[in-house]
């Protein structure tokens, strides 16, 4: 028997049977809902659910009660320091996203500055700048 033939063989029928267990669902045919119900079953017999449960409710002793909803927001500066440290961290993570912004940024500071260079500051050129609108 050649060789490539019984590789051939084991890949047909590894595939056949996995296209087996596809179609038959991997419980052996038992629907899904019913999976998920014995799982949830099975959660909720377990030590670690009722271990869960015992941490939540010292949690509610200790904090009295369930959690309460914190209507307040975070003012302004709290905000733009929060979104700039997480902008830095995402652009740490990615140097080709870091080295893009930075070399917009320049692009842009290099466009504006070229705009507003030279229009004058004294009187005369506000003037002048004033009776042009």
């Amino acid at each position: 028997m050649d060789h490539t033939a019984g590789v051939h063989q084991v890949s047909c029928m590894m595939f056949c049977s996995f296209k087996q267990d596809i179609e038959q669902g991997f419980a052996n045919g038992i629907p899904t809902l019913e999976v998920i119900d014995i799982l949830v079953k099975s959660y909720k017999s377990s030590d670690i659910y009722q271990m869960a449960q015992k941490e939540v409710a010292q949690i509610c002793k200790q904090g009295g009660g369930a959690l309460e909803e914190n209507n307040r927001q975070s003012g302004f500066f709290t905000q733009c320091h929060v979104l700039t440290r997480r902008s830095f961290t995402n652009m740490s993570r990615d140097l080709g996203y870091y080295w893009l912004r930075l070399g917009i940024y320049i692009s842009l500071s290099i466009v504006l500055g070229s705009v507003f260079s030279h229009i004058g500051v004294d009187n005369g050129t506000i003037q002048v700048r004033n009776m042009n609108t």
